[in-house]
């Protein structure tokens, strides 16, 4: 799980170190979120452990949204570390789902790991607003590092292709 330093406040660089744990978790986990549904309904003591690990990961992520604000990186009201964090978890645990549905990914096209820092670009963008600072200009270097999207051309290109 992400920790705060405990003797330093915390900078830009701390946010690009979280991105890259949550990138290789993501990768780790893939299989887990992409199955989690059929797991939770269907294994009573999964669904017990993975509603307290989801509770402890949320609680965890508004402390350390808590000290970014405290360290003048970013600026939220609570309520909007709230809702972000919550939008934050709905885009990271759904995206092998989204990949899937919206066919960038196949049974025999696996996912890659490019993949997964498009969805921490998403993560980038959601976050965009309430940065402050050094961190909006360490966010436009991380941008630039993950390259454009292809999710939005592949499936706007995809429509064209079934309508004509």
């Amino acid at each position: 799980m992400l920790a705060l330093p405990d003797d330093r406040p915390l900078d830009a660089n701390d946010k690009i170190r979280y991105f890259q744990v949550l990138s290789s978790q993501l990768w780790a986990y893939r299989f887990l979120h992409r199955d989690v549904y059929h797991l939770v309904e269907n294994n009573e003591d999964f669904r017990k452990m993975y509603l307290r690990f989801a509770g402890q990961v949320m609680q965890q992520g508004q402390k350390i949204y808590k000290a970014f604000v405290n360290a003048g990186l970013m600026e939220m009201t609570d309520s909007a570390i709230e809702a972000l964090i919550i939008n934050l978890w709905i885009v990271l645990t759904n995206w092998t789902n989204f990949l899937y549905m919206s066919g960038h990914i196949t049974d025999s096209n696996h996912l890659e790991e490019k993949w997964v820092w498009q969805a921490l670009r998403q993560m980038v963008f959601l976050e965009g607003a309430y940065l402050r600072g050094e961190s909006s200009q360490t966010y436009e270097h991380l941008l630039e590092t993950l390259g454009p999207s292809e999710l939005f051309e592949s499936l706007s290109s995809s429509k064209k292709h079934d309508a004509g």
